[in-house]
């Protein structure tokens, strides 16, 4: 698949984006910097700071609201075509794109198809839609992990006569260790982090922490993420002892949640479904020991530097964060954390990507 040119949609890539976004982003700046022979076409609804034009990068405002956006950018092309087209963030133009472009779709996970009772309508019914017909039209499938792929191949059996490569998120520059206390948080505390929908399994954790109360009473539980649809349950009245140690934060700034990893006595993440699942490699790039569940993807990312348990057992977590609060214990998975995250790297997958295009 040789290529001169690629055009990518940067729509959503933006410095205070985050999963899809802040992939679009980070992917988009990597493959710029690590392929200076080609030329680059950002697709947007409105100029982009961060991708300075020269004379090999170009942005394309693009008009439109909604699908009439895709139509636009089709009918660009078809005048102004490029080599390859890479989707980050949605599948509708590679649903509708010309039969004679070649375009490379990536899947970050299969939610809408798996999880779609506690998913916004809209965008499950636009990706249940799009996403067999953008497959049927790719070029090359790009998968953010290994489980994300299996779960594509055994929901569409024909993903698997598509050529598909693993090309993992990393950690951004911008989370890094911080010895800053701006934020007025308790001295003793386990972390929570992402938006409150019932699969990343808050629900659980409260549960957990319920049972070390008692043995631990200067423990507390920070939660740092933005409510959603199905967000509720989780602020039922909690018991009068443990209403003033559960502090939700709600959505916090890249500043403050490298404090809070680097502050958190351990982040503990029992999501029951993530396709790739950035906040584990986040705490340990910030020297946070982790705790993560068994389920899809996540033991694939932290193999054996975060400890792992059953996303349906209290008990079980609940050992785990005792364990975690041992000194040795948290030295030790601290350690293999700053390892691990060394394993993903922006660069690398872009290089990945274009030696499979080159």
């Amino acid at each position: 698949m040789a290529i001169k040119s690629i055009g990518i949609d940067i729509r959503e890539a933006t410095a205070k984006g985050a999963g899809k976004g802040r992939y679009a982003l980070e992917l988009t700046r990597a493959l710029i910097a690590a392929a200076p022979h080609l030329h680059f076409c950002l697709y947007t609804k409105t100029p982009n700071p961060l991708f300075p034009s020269s004379e090999r990068l170009h942005q394309v405002v693009i008009k439109g609201r909604g699908p009439l956006w895709h139509l636009n950018l089709r009918r660009h092309i078809r005048h102004e075509p490029v080599d390859l087209f890479i989707a980050p963030t949605s599948y509708i133009y590679p649903a509708i794109a010309p039969r004679k472009q070649k375009t490379a779709v990536v899947v970050h996970d299969l939610i809408t198809f798996l999880h779609s009772k506690t998913h916004p309508w809209f965008p499950t019914m636009v990706e249940r839609f799009t996403l067999p017909r953008a497959l049927k039209k790719a070029s090359l499938l790009l998968c953010v992990s290994e489980h994300t792929k299996k779960d594509l191949q055994r929901l569409f059996p024909e993903a698997k006569a598509k050529p598909t490569l693993i090309v993992p998120p990393a950690v951004s520059e911008e989370i890094h260790h911080v010895d800053t206390q701006k934020m007025d948080l308790p001295p003793n505390f386990l972390l929570g982090v992402g938006t409150l929908l019932p699969r990343k399994n808050f629900s659980l954790l409260i549960e957990a922490f319920k049972r070390l109360h008692t043995k631990h009473p200067d423990l507390h539980l920070c939660i740092a993420g933005g409510k959603a649809a199905h967000t509720g349950a989780l602020f039922e009245p909690l018991p009068p002892e443990l209403q003033e140690k559960i502090h939700f934060l709600g959505y916090v700034s890249t500043a403050e949640l490298c404090e809070l990893y680097s502050r958190a006595r351990m982040l503990v993440f029992p999501s029951t479904y993530e396709g790739f699942g950035i906040p584990p490699l986040e705490a340990m790039a910030c020297g946070c020991p982790v705790i993560v569940s068994d389920a899809s993807s996540l033991p694939e990312v932290v193999e054996d530097a975060a400890l792992t348990v059953n996303p349906h057992r209290p008990d079980e977590l609940a050992e785990a964060i005792e364990l975690l609060l041992q000194p040795k214990a948290a030295k030790l998975y601290r350690e293999k954390g700053l390892q691990r995250v060394k394993a993903f790297s922006w660069k690398k997958s872009a290089e990945k990507l274009l030696n499979q295009l080159l």
